[in-house]
């Protein structure tokens, strides 16, 4: 088997139907599970990515860090399976819409919806807080919503008390917007810097817009570091602007100490919403009908585990104070070089939905050519970043790598095809040269030069 197509069954038992989502990471499929006789959702890695070892040991680390969770606010996980060299992750398979998507739609929510839709992805937090587990990508791409209220998807960016080491010192994971401070200056991800990005989509849902906004990233990186977001709009609950702002304080130990605290600050905010959102309080329902407006009809009823939420734990030591503003902006353009790359999109608007495959959308305002050559950039980045860690890519040679690749971008959004040409030849040389050096493993200039071929086609580019 080359690999995932429609029709294939793996391990004698899942039967793959159609892509349902893909983004730069993999795809996600729609497949059936014979023995069981249900639909269920598969996420598998990108073609080529298999063959990063840090990439599959991330791919796989997903697997184990949701599987240890029953809990119905956490897209499930049935099973691993690496068939013919390709990892998948069996997964509950939704029915409804992200929080993006709905986002996307309307703009904005009435106050008491975006404060039940937050509660509930606080108690999914909690749960995988108290497992040790922490998310590091949440934004409204990642939390769905559907018939059986909100739950929360894509761990794969996740760290765990065992194995948080998964990243590469210096660079980062996640999506710009919703990053806490304290994450660009370098720091892990952690339980507080997922109480940030919580904030952050209660922030947008009620504003329609996140708290912070530039033209570029170290503009967005200097306002979430030194800025304050602008007020709530007039009508907000006091209660809900107040517990909003706490998540969203620069340093960690000002935030709320847990998922749960956070969640009961806002519980209960069903004060009337302003005359602007109004219009859309109409199909808001009790739970667990609150989120059924947001729910498709097809495809098929679909099924998940449901699990008792787990009483939270006395609230826990705040991570160390963050007072360091001069350095969280004076080592910026060392620390971000991959990340302002990679979650950058080329419109040059932070990116609402570069999310995991399972939740991606294509961005609104970029053509379908752009959206496939930034994906193929983020790509090529990721799998110098990913060799990097492994060994497989020494360190100067990586930021080398990286310094081309910066330059690359730059020729293509100026538009010439002939440069852009030459300038894909000279990387390619770059990694043919240092690996005979010893400088690249093979293995990974392999997957490095498939990256730039795949740039190259996306970009309508002949070699």
């Amino acid at each position: 088997m080359s690999g995932p197509h429609p029709g294939v069954v793996l391990v004698e038992r899942y039967r793959l139907l159609d892509v349902i989502g893909r983004g730069g990471m993999g795809e996600v499929w729609r497949a059936t599970d014979e023995s069981l006789n249900r639909d269920v959702a598969i996420k598998t890695l990108a073609v080529g990515r298999t063959r990063t070892r840090a990439m599959s040991e991330r791919f796989r680390h997903e697997a184990l860090a949701v599987a240890q969770l029953n809990q119905r606010r956490v897209a499930a996980v049935y099973d691993y399976l690496e068939v013919d060299g390709h990892s998948y992750i069996v997964m509950e398979l939704l029915d409804g819409e992200s929080l993006s998507e709905a986002l996307n739609r309307t703009r904005i929510l009435p106050a008491e919806e975006a404060a039940e839709i937050v509660t509930q992805a606080a108690e999914g937090l909690q749960a995988a807080h108290d497992a040790g587990i922490a998310h590091r990508d949440i934004k409204p791409a990642n939390i769905m919503l559907t018939a059986h209220g909100v739950k929360l998807l894509d761990f794969g960016l996740a760290a765990t008390a065992w194995n948080a080491g998964l990243t590469s010192t210096g660079t980062f994971v996640g999506t710009l917007s919703y990053i806490s401070p304290e994450r660009t200056a370098g720091d892990p991800g952690s339980p507080t810097g997922d109480i940030y990005g919580l904030g952050v989509v209660l922030y947008e849902a009620l504003a329609g817009h996140p708290p912070f906004q530039a033209d570029n990233p170290l503009a967005l990186i200097h306002a979430q570091a030194a800025g304050e977001p602008a007020p709530l709009p007039v009508g907000t609950p006091a209660a809900l602007a107040t517990a909003c702002l706490r998540a969203l304080a620069k340093d960690p130990a000002d935030r709320f100490p847990t998922a749960a605290a956070f969640a009961a600050a806002i519980r209960g905010q069903t004060a009337r919403p302003s005359t602007d959102t109004a219009l859309l309080a109409s199909h808001v329902q009790p739970e667990p009908a609150l989120l059924t407006s947001h729910v498709r009809p097809e495809p098929a009823t679909r099924r998940h585990a449901t699990g008792e939420v787990a009483a939270p734990p006395p609230p826990r030591r705040a991570s160390r104070p963050v007072n360091r503003r001069a350095a969280l902006l004076g080592g910026l353009a060392v620390a971000l070089l991959a990340a302002v790359l990679v979650f950058w999109p080329d419109n040059g608007s932070p990116a609402r939905t570069e999310a995991g495959p399972e939740a991606e959308v294509p961005a609104q305002q970029a053509g379908p050519q752009r959206s496939a050559v930034a994906n193929a950039i983020n790509t090529l980045l990721e799998d110098i970043a990913d060799a990097t860690e492994t060994g497989d890519i020494l360190r100067d040679t990586a930021k080398d790598l990286a310094k081309s690749v910066k330059n690359l971008r730059q020729r293509l959004a100026a538009g010439d095809p002939t440069d852009v040409a030459r300038r894909l030849d000279d990387l390619n040389d770059q990694v043919t040269e240092r690996t005979g050096e010893g400088k690249i493993e093979a293995g990974a200039a392999a997957t490095l030069r498939a990256d730039i071929d795949a740039l190259a086609t996306a970009a309508g580019i002949s070699r």
